[in-house]
């Protein structure tokens, strides 16, 4: 018999409770982040994103994704109100279906509701704007407070951060104007997809900590933190973010998948694909991409591929895929058919006021450019599938049920075979409209693209190539090297690390043949269609054997030179290009970025070409350096180049 007094039983079950609320947290926050470091990233990524958050439309496809989201929130797929952008709301990305106007990236829609919900909170209680500030500034308190723990100075570091953070505070208040009313949707969607943004250095700190160490993860933390192909897009809503995201949270599942000891290697592969399962919500084609490197791979470099193996990732990976499926069957009538197949609206002739009875325009303003919808198909996709989905709601006699599996079987095969022949035949264009200059206009050099409309950006050459945005990926050239290296040495090639290195490669060259066919186009700033492969592709910088060297023995170095180099560019930027038209402000860094970029390449294949070392400190700071020009071109871009007549979220500008 129990001596316990009702109290004590009482005190000892509320122990208990948050004894097992401190282990979710804790199981919470190593999943999410995994450690100190990783949370470190996470919040120092928000807290740089947030410096240039503006409250606009900076690509005329997101008024489809936020006005989607509006009906979403109010229980409706189908767009019932045009709240943001032009009154016809046949904008690019909005699609017709049995006479109702439909968005497309739901899967995005659907991750950003819960911080709609919390917008629309705080603002019924408080001024947005200054909540938004007092969040930023208790993020770059925590950011200060974590880094002087991981210097072993926690309590310099709270102290420092603190005052910075109340002085921050009080000059926000000080200067703070209201934000437009009805904005909550619009700062919704960029705010889920600054967090997507902010997990890439997270997960590709803990791939390569798993792969190497703190050190070699902590510097690609940082490198994939001011990674301006995806920095740039952080605070605006695409689809970008959120492909790279999962394409990283692919390549670390299949990793833990093939570590050792055996034992949990059956479900590290169902989450996987998951991943892609996920994505595919978000958008089809790049999800499709994804899975056909991944698939082939993962059968290749598994352990073993028995029945209840195959059985049980086919299964996870179904599920994770009901979504996607539910939310096309509903549109479109086809669970195969995403909205970005059907009719598009403008194509169609279709506006807001012959679908809705009229519609009123939103409080986002237009967009800074318009630029062509990333959608496919055409008309006669969305005709067949509304053919398709009223035929089966005809109230006539109801057929045999044999004849409705083998009917559902067979759109099933004709959808999935459609969407591979789609996929076979953009790779077949890309490989037609291969060509030198092609790839230095994309890879290597823009400037002025003969062939390129200039028009819709007011003839401004805006647009950089994948080298001019991001120097860091020029160390790959080395790459063969390496490769060379690891082949006559006889290393593991069934290994995890060999593994994700040949995902991350073969991910990169989907992608590339993928979009080829459409680029260079006047409207991507940083070949934003293939910025989902560069945080993989900062994975494989950090998988270089002369380079991880470089960072393990002067990782002073690097810090240095990723300190002078933002100091000294940002310093360069105020003097020297104050004023500038946008098009000279990006053309000016992409030739200081591809010089720097031809440097760290030089640098990478003479150090390849000694294993013994001796040019390991130049590597450090150049690589430093390589990081802190994608830095200095975020900020300067986004505080200055496109930040002309827009409203910021923080008040300070």
């Amino acid at each position: 018999m129990s001596t316990k007094t009702p109290r004590k039983r009482l005190l000892a079950a509320r122990d208990r409770g948050w004894e097992r609320l401190d282990s979710v947290r804790e199981t919470v926050f190593r999943v999410a982040f995994g450690d100190r470091i990783g949370w470190t990233l996470f919040l120092g990524s928000l807290v740089f994103y947030a410096l240039y958050w503006r409250v606009d439309v900076f690509i005329i496809d997101t008024f489809a994704i936020v006005n989607a989201l509006v009906s979403v929130a109010d229980g409706s797929l189908a767009i019932q109100t045009v709240a943001f952008g032009p009154d016809h709301g046949a904008t690019p990305g909005v699609y017709v279906s049995d006479g109702s106007l439909y968005g497309r990236n739901y899967g995005q829609i659907v991750l950003s509701l819960p911080a709609l919900v919390v917008l629309e909170a705080i603002s019924a209680f408080a001024d947005l704007r200054i909540a938004l500030t007092g969040l930023w500034c208790v993020g770059v308190a925590g950011v200060s407070r974590n880094l002087g723990g991981l210097l072993g100075r926690e309590r310099v570091g709270t102290l420092v951060g603190c005052s910075i953070a109340a002085l921050l505070f009080v000059a926000g208040v000080l200067s703070a104007t209201q934000l437009p009313t009805g904005v909550e949707p619009l700062l919704a969607l960029q705010f889920t997809t600054m967090v997507a943004a902010a997990l890439c250095p997270v997960v590709v700190y803990r791939l390569l900590t798993r792969f190497h160490d703190r050190r070699i993860g902590a510097a690609a933390g940082v490198s994939t933190l001011g990674l301006a192909t995806v920095a740039f897009w952080a605070p605006i809503p695409k689809r970008h973010a959120f492909v790279a995201l999962f394409a990283l949270v692919a390549a670390y599942c299949f990793a833990r998948a093939r570590e050792r000891p055996v034992g949990l290697e059956r479900r590290w592969r169902a989450a996987s694909y998951a991943a892609v399962g996920a994505l595919a919500w978000v958008s089809a084609p790049d999800a499709l991409a994804l899975f056909v490197v991944l698939a082939p791979l993962d059968l290749l470099f598994a352990r073993r591929n028995r029945p209840l193996d195959l059985a049980v990732i086919g299964g996870v990976f179904t599920l994770s895929l009901v979504p996607f499926f539910v939310t096309n069957a509903v549109i479109s009538g086809n669970p195969l058919v995403p909205p970005r197949m059907l009719q598009s609206a403008d194509a169609a002739g279709v506006t807001a006021d012959a679908v809705l009875g009229g519609g009123e325009g939103g409080s986002a303003g237009s967009g800074s450019e318009t630029v062509a919808s990333d959608s496919g198909g055409g008309s006669g996709t969305g005709g067949s599938t509304s053919e398709s989905k009223q035929g089966t709601t005809t109230g006539e006699s109801a057929p045999d049920r044999l004849a409705v599996v083998v009917r559902l079987v067979a759109g099933v095969v004709s959808s999935v075979t459609a969407a591979f022949g789609v996929l076979l035949d953009q790779f077949t264009r890309a490989v037609e409209t291969l060509n030198a200059e092609r790839l230095w206009h994309v890879f290597v050099r823009s400037g002025t693209i003969p062939g390129v409309d200039y028009s819709q950006t007011g003839g401004e050459t805006v647009e950089l190539t994948l080298l001019e945005s991001a120097p860091l990926l020029a160390a790959l050239f080395a790459a063969p090297v390496a490769l060379a290296r690891r082949l006559a040495a006889g290393l593991d090639h069934r290994g995890p690390r060999a593994g994700v290195d040949c995902l991350a490669v073969g991910f990169g060259i989907v992608l590339t043949l993928l979009y080829l066919p459409r680029l260079p186009l006047h409207s991507t700033i940083t070949v934003r269609y293939l910025a989902p492969m560069t945080p993989l592709a900062v994975y494989g910088v950090f998988r270089l054997a002369v380079v991880r060297r470089a960072v393990s023995m002067h990782p002073e170095r690097f810090v240095g030179g990723l300190s002078a180099g933002t100091v000294g560019g940002l310093t360069f930027a105020a003097v020297g290009l104050t004023g500038v038209t946008a098009g000279t402000g990006m053309q000016t860094h992409a030739v200081v970025n591809l010089a720097v970029a031809v440097a760290l390449g030089c640098w990478a294949l003479l150090a390849s070409s000694h294993p013994e070392g001796g040019y390991d400190r130049h590597g450090a700071i150049l690589l430093g350096v390589a990081v802190a020009a994608m830095v200095v071109l975020v900020l300067t871009s986004g505080l200055a180049y496109f930040a002309t007549e827009r409203l910021f979220v923080l008040p300070y500008k």
